[in-house]
């Protein structure tokens, strides 16, 4: 059986009862060498994540069910206790971001997601959205609350409450995309005075 290091490593007395082989030989059975990658997936979740401000992350990996009912097969039919591939790459992947990025892991609401693909390569950020609240004075009539649409002519000229407010929230924070939410709304003719209309904008 083809074994990488790490996973040798990982399975431990059961991976020394096998052959001994160099790190060419060919593609681990196991791990399908995506333990070997996590130099390659550090730079890359330090590239893409470093014009964002965040604090905790988590580490996510899709991988072919074949391979993991494998890797899984194997630990339980040589009563191994030990982490699966896929838990070992995110240990690995977290730690080394944990101790030469110093950001921390967080298991139930991370800032950041990094999901890797491992049959095709990929690899995603998601990044969780922050919350704007507020509330909005309308003192000229004739601005809708959301954009307006003619169904004959496309969108209509003037700008909405949502693109002020959602464009400069977008600017200010170099987002992708905003979701604005009032709650209520009034006429596009109407005004809106005295303590505002209360919203929140959702940023991407």
């Amino acid at each position: 059986m083809v074994l990488c290091s790490n996973c040798r490593k990982r399975l431990g007395p059961a991976a020394e009862m096998l052959p001994p082989q160099s790190e060419d030989e060919g593609i681990c059975e196991l791990c399908g060498n995506i333990l070997q990658e996590i130099d390659n997936y550090f730079s890359m979740f330090k590239e893409e994540s470093r014009n964002y401000e965040f604090k905790t992350f988590l580490i996510g990996l899709r991988s072919s069910k074949k391979l993991l009912e494998k890797d899984k097969k194997f630990i339980e039919e040589n009563g191994i206790k030990c982490r699966t591939f896929k838990e070992e790459f995110q240990y690995l992947l977290g730690g080394k971001i944990e101790e030469e990025l110093h950001y921390e892991v967080d298991f139930l609401k991370p800032d950041i997601l990094f999901k890797v693909n491992q049959e095709n390569g990929d690899y995603d950020l998601w990044v969780r959205p922050v919350y704007l609240k507020g509330r909005y004075l309308k003192k000229r009539r004739g601005i809708p609350q959301s954009p307006w649409i003619d169904p004959r002519r496309g969108k209509g000229g003037e700008k909405s409450v949502s693109e002020y407010i959602g464009n400069a929230v977008h600017r200010a924070f170099l987002g992708k995309n905003f979701n604005f939410f009032a709650l209520g709304r009034e006429d596009v003719d109407a005004l809106m005075l005295g303590e505002g209309r209360p919203f929140y904008v959702e940023l991407e």
